[in-house]
């Protein structure tokens, strides 16, 4: 009995007890939803595994500052750590409010703006400047605040050949100075514009994107006159900067689902082409570089730090003495000083091959709204610094060798990319940039469907661009080097050109008729010299010519052929060109408005991307002896007027007899020399009178 009453008075007192604990952990996340602590881990490593569990503020020498929500809280106290509380930013923070009857007195920036004067602030920069800025949301908060960018740009609704330039603060709600420091960018580029050489550049050159306030929820936890509430997390107690997807650790790498503040930013990334970015903070004063989930450093490491430096120094330079001093004078990896998963800047980086640091402005997170003024001027010329990077280093844009049209390709620093630090042209411009340290580099630019292409050797100075437009050859591209004769203006050496020299040749291809029927639209200004007509060239694909039926058609095209025989592309010297994939063997068809069709007797030869093919040498070289000895060479035989493939009464009586006595590009002038008369019918049509074209239908 008295066993029986000891262990009911021990599960009595071990509930109270549980119950008091409960019941302070409840009263001490009653007011903000979260704490801020420190401890001292026992050995170093476990900072990896603490991450994991709650969000680490800060490391400063072997003293961890965390901040955790009930739930992380409670995960934490089951490793047994001494702890100690600490005061909330938030506490005694009661800054001076702007409100939106204030907005027209905004002198000094020395204050923070209620929730709808920032909405009215931001708005009013459109209106003011509705040339160069576009305001929109990209989506709301947990509690349906606005998430609003401001888009700076000479051209608001033109894709142009310009890098796109992100900047977002205050993911952590209680981390404000970026907040501020952003409107007043905002504010100072758009009022600088016309007069600033400096700002006329940069708008004039980049999309600039500017987000001043990524976590609305957690500023205005207080309600929405107030900032003095402020706390890290969203309205559902989520750490924003651990709910990114992570290279390392996976989608969800903080257990929870991505939030709307997540999702709108992650969608946000995925529609544009952002190439140098930075997210701002508060708690130090520090550049932090990739990578922060591993230990390897980036592949553009020495470029991490140089821009690092030079937005550290500058600020130093304008700054009292100590300013962004610490670390490695101002500048850290993000993983030397402490790990985390689920971080903005390592998402961009790895998934958007995106260059984003983060930028940890004021050691106090929460600082005094008179204090705002002195760190801007501290920050103002190194942000412009950071943003004019985004001009230098490599860039240029990638099309089609072919059609000129831009292309998606990647752009690859052989011997030196890791970890998704290649980057991508960008449709619908084509253009590619790439921001890379001093050097010379070998660059391969890739895209399915295209032939790979390396550029050596390519020179790279610091706060220089170096311009590389490039041209992709189509995987399935070859070109087609033929020779061909035609009997009418045959001359014994060479073809005469009279129709060219006449000016009767037409500027646009003339098959769109019967028989031919095509619907290409090849034209030029003006006739190249040596032209002697159009022809209409086809491409079959199949084991032999007697199978080469129309059906094995896999191209065609109106081009010309000079007096030499060749057949040429419109600019009236380079071959004619092809994107088709050859399964079998290819065979050339000719076509000529008043001579017969021919097709190759054999397949054409390939060398290199070339296939080549010669009508002229005999009479076999066409199928089924489909041409005539025309005295020195063989030719395509003229009398067809009408283009039916046989020479017959018809090309007399409807085609020659309705052109007879006229000067011109007509179908009856059989030997092409801009006259139709009777040397085309006794010459031409009579002596082949009864052939037809020996051209698989």
């Amino acid at each position: 009995m008295k066993k029986s009453i000891l262990i009911t008075l021990l599960a009595l007192w071990t509930g109270y007890a549980f119950t008091q604990t409960q019941n302070s952990l409840d009263n001490l996340f009653s007011k903000n939803g979260e704490i801020y602590f420190k401890f001292k881990p026992e050995f170093q490593n476990d900072i990896n595994r603490l991450t994991k569990i709650i969000s680490i503020d800060n490391v400063d020498g072997d003293i961890i500052i965390a901040n955790a929500n009930q739930k992380e809280f409670e995960e934490f106290l089951k490793l047994g750590y001494d702890y100690t509380i600490l005061p909330h930013p938030n506490k005694n923070f009661n800054p001076k409010m702007l409100s939106v009857d204030d907005l027209k007195n905004i002198k000094d920036w020395n204050t923070y703006p209620t929730y709808d004067a920032y909405v009215a602030m931001m708005y009013q920069f459109e209106t003011d400047y509705p040339l160069i800025c576009d305001v929109f949301s990209i989506g709301q908060s947990v509690q349906g605040r606005e998430l609003l960018v401001a888009k700076i740009s000479d051209n608001l609704s033109t894709d142009e050949d310009e890098p796109e330039f992100l900047y977002t603060s205050t993911m952590h709600g209680d981390e404000t100075a970026g907040y501020i420091f952003m409107l007043r960018l905002i504010d100072s580029l758009l009022t600088s514009y016309g007069t600033v050489p400096r700002i006329i550049g940069l708008i004039n050159e980049i999309e600039i994107y500017i987000n001043p306030l990524a976590n609305p929820d957690g500023t205005y936890w207080g309600g929405n006159n107030t900032v003095s509430g402020a706390i890290r997390r969203n309205a559902n107690s989520v750490d924003l900067n651990r709910n990114y997807p992570d290279p390392e650790d996976g989608p969800h790498p903080d257990g929870n689902p991505w939030q709307p503040e997540t999702i709108a930013f992650m969608n946000f990334a995925e529609n544009h082409h952002f190439v140098i970015s930075s997210n701002m903070h508060g708690g130090a004063e520090v550049c932090n570089y990739p990578w922060d989930t591993w230990s390897q450093y980036p592949a553009d490491t020495d470029w991490w730090e140089y821009v690092c430096h030079e937005y550290a120094d500058t600020a130093q330079t304008f700054s009292p003495s100590g300013y962004m001093s610490g670390f490695d004078d101002g500048i850290t990896n993000g993983y030397a000083w402490y790990s985390i998963a689920g971080g903005r800047q390592d998402y961009m980086n790895y998934f958007h091959q995106c260059r984003e640091f983060t930028l940890e402005l004021t050691n106090t997170k929460l600082l005094s709204a008179s204090q705002l003024p002195a760190y801007w001027g501290y920050n103002r010329r190194s942000l412009l610094n950071y943003m004019e990077q985004v001009l230098f280093g490599i860039r240029g844009i990638v099309t089609d060798s072919i059609t000129g049209q831009p292309i998606k390709a990647e752009v690859f620093i052989l011997n030196h990319e890791a970890d998704s630090s290649w980057v991508y042209s960008e449709i619908p411009v084509g253009n590619y940039h790439r921001p890379i340290y001093a050097g010379t580099y070998d660059i391969q630019f890739s895209a399915g469907g295209y032939i790979t292409k390396v550029i050596e050797n390519v020179n790279v100075t610091n706060k220089n661009t170096t311009l590389l437009d490039v041209q992709l050859v189509p995987e399935n591209f070859f070109q087609v080097n033929i020779k061909v004769f035609l009997e009418g203006p045959f001359n014994g050496t060479d073809m005469n050109t009279d129709l060219n020299s006449g000016g009767f040749i037409p500027l646009y291809q003339p098959y769109t008729g019967s028989p031919w029927n095509y619907t290409g639209t090849e034209s030029v200004v003006s006739v190249p010299v040596n032209v002697v007509d159009w022809v209409l060239i086809e491409l079959r694909d199949t084991t032999d010519a007697s199978l080469a039926t129309g059906e094995t058609m896999i191209g065609w095209q109106a081009a010309f052929i000079l007096n030499n025989g060749s057949v040429v592309g419109l600019d009236g010297s380079n071959m004619p060109w092809h994107v088709a994939t050859i399964t079998n063997n290819l065979f050339m068809v000719i076509w000529h408005r008043n001579h017969l069709g021919i097709i190759s007797a054999f397949p054409l030869t390939k060398t290199g991307g070339v296939y080549t093919y010669d009508f002229t040498t005999g009479a076999g070289q066409a199928y089924n002896s489909g041409q005539k000895d025309i005295g020195g060479a063989w030719g395509m035989v003229a009398g067809d007027g009408n283009g039916d493939g046989i020479v017959d009464d018809f090309d007399i009586s409807v085609t020659w007899t309705s052109d007879a006595g006229k000067s011109g590009y007509w179908r009856g002038d059989f030997n092409m020399n801009g006259q139709t008369d009777n040397i085309d019918k006794n010459g031409f049509w009579l002596p082949n009178f009864g052939q037809g074209s020996q051209v698989p239908d």
